[in-house]
């Protein structure tokens, strides 16, 4: 299993696990780094099919993530963490916090989908790479996701300002393995029930020009989970995280500050 440790500046005892989403790597925190390693050490995980992790084979579903995450604690030693996660990263956190409530203290979940209810525009465009991917290969696939995914308007609208350049990098260093393979998992049991006994406090962020779909998403999980709360980031899109790093930054400790 793939990730990495950023010790703690100042041998802080508190873990902060951190996972990116599809397409991505460990690298999508890296403007982060500084800042947290005050306050936290860090667990930078890399999902199966992902950046240190690219060789691991499939499954690739939502509940083979949620397991490499728990691998990837457990090889690293840690009992309980807090958590911030991005989209496809975000969502296996919340899998994995539902199966075992005692690993995360806190979450801070970036546009999190709500497993099992991808459909509409969002399932679309996945399926579309999907099929480019292994029709045509993956450098069409690449740029079928940059070009013509909404959760990166921002980022190409405003390339110097969001480092467009440096994300468009990370993606072409993206594989490919779980747009490629056959392997993919079946269907999440229903977890409706598990999200209204969850308890522990859960932030859910979207930007303010995200897709309408991670909204609804949001608003979903938020009506069901007892201690959640959302907000919206101004100005960003689909990855404040990236987008808009300080401020999406500042709002999270806030809330892992105020949880504690």
């Amino acid at each position: 299993m793939g990730f990495k440790i950023v010790p703690s500046d100042n041998s802080a005892q508190e873990w902060l696990v951190l996972v990116h989403g599809i397409s991505q790597d460990h690298r999508i925190f890296g403007s982060h780094l500084d800042a947290l390693r005050p306050q936290f050490s860090l667990l930078l995980v890399d999902l199966p099919g992902h950046g240190l992790s690219s060789e691991l084979p499939g499954p690739f579903g939502i509940g083979e993530f949620a397991n490499s995450i728990e691998t990837a604690m457990a090889e690293a030693g840690i009992d309980a963490a807090l958590l911030w996660g991005t989209h496809l990263g975000a969502s296996a956190a919340l899998i994995l916090a539902l199966r075992r409530p005692s690993l995360f203290k806190a979450l801070a979940l970036e546009a999190p989908v709500f497993p099992s209810r991808t459909t509409g525009r969002l399932a679309e465009i996945l399926s579309s790479v999907q099929k480019t991917a292994r029709l045509a290969g993956m450098a069409e696939a690449r740029t079928l996701w940059w070009e013509g995914s909404p959760w990166f308007n921002v980022m190409r609208a405003n390339a110097d300002k969001c480092r467009a350049h440096e994300h468009r990098q990370i993606i072409e260093d993206f594989k490919g393995a779980p747009w490629l393979s056959e392997l993919l998992s079946g269907s999440l049991e229903p977890i409706d029930e598990k999200l209204a006994a969850f308890e522990a406090p859960i932030l859910i962020m979207n930007g303010e020009h995200d897709m309408q779909e991670f909204f609804s998403f949001s608003a979903q999980l938020a009506g069901l989970l007892p201690n959640c709360h959302t907000v919206t980031i101004p100005q960003a899109g689909g990855f404040p995280l990236w987008e808009f790093p300080d401020a999406t930054r500042a709002t999270v400790c806030r809330f892992f500050a105020e949880s504690r």
